[in-house]
C-alpha cells in the first residue's frame, strides 16, 4: 500500500515459488514478481534465444558440429534454469564443460584461474552466443549485475530462498538493494 503496485519487487529462485508468491501478492505489479533469472532476462530485453534451453542446445550442437567439434555437444538433459543444482546425469564432454563453466561463473572466479579446457570451451560458447545473438541462463544473471538498480526501480525488494543464492546471484541482489529503500531477504537457516 505504501509503495504502490510497481514499488515492490519479489524474487525467488524457482518457478514454483514465484508462482506461489505472485498468487499471494495480487497487489504487486505482474512484472515485479518472478525468479531472479526471469527478472534479469526481461530487464535485458528478453527476446533472444537461450542457448542452454532446448531450442538453443540444438543451435549449439549444430554450431559445434559445423566447426568439427562434436565432442562439445550438449545432451540437453542437464538444464533446469531455475534450479541448476538439480541436473540430470551428464552424458557428454560438453555437458561437463558447460556445467563447470557455469559453476565458475556463479562463483565469480576470475577467468585466468579456470582450467584450460573449461576456458577453451567458454571461448567457443561466447563466440556462439555472439554469432547467434543468444544469451544463457548464467548470462541472464550477469546482465542483472550490470544494472544500476532493480528492474522498475522498486522501493522495496523481497528476496526468498537466499540461502541458495550463488555468489553471483547474491551480488545482483546486493547491487539492486543499494538502490532500494528496503530489502528483505528470507532464507532457511538450516
Amino acid at each position: 500500500e505504501k509503495y504502490g503496485p510497481g514499488g515492490v519487487m519479489i524474487t525467488t529462485l524457482t518457478k514454483a515459488a514465484a508462482i506461489e508468491i505472485a498468487s499471494r501478492c495480487p497487489g504487486v505489479e505482474r512484472g515485479h514478481t518472478g525468479t531472479l533469472h526471469s527478472l534479469c532476462y526481461r530487464a535485458d530485453g528478453g527476446r533472444r534465444t537461450v542457448l542452454d534451453a532446448p531450442r538453443g542446445i540444438k543451435i549449439w550442437n549444430e554450431w559445434v558440429c559445423a566447426r568439427q567439434m562434436p565432442w562439445l555437444q550438449l545432451s540437453g538433459a542437464q538444464v533446469d534454469p531455475d534450479d541448476p543444482g538439480e541436473r540430470a546425469e551428464c552424458g557428454t564432454a560438453g555437458d561437463g564443460f558447460s556445467e563447470r563453466m557455469n559453476l565458475l561463473r556463479h562463483q565469480m572466479v576470475d577467468l585466468d584461474a579456470w582450467p584450460p579446457m573449461v576456458r577453451s570451451f567458454a571461448e567457443q560458447w561466447v563466440t556462439c552466443l555472439d554469432e547467434v545473438d543468444a544469451v544463457d541462463f548464467t548470462g541472464m544473471i550477469e546482465a542483472g549485475l550490470r544494472l544500476d538498480e532493480a528492474p522498475g526501480n522498486p522501493g522495496v525488494i523481497l528476496a526468498d530462498e537466499v540461502q541458495d543464492f550463488s555468489r553471483l546471484e547474491a551480488a545482483v541482489l546486493h547491487r539492486w538493494a543499494a538502490g532500494a529503500e528496503t530489502t528483505m531477504m528470507a532464507g532457511d537457516a538450516d
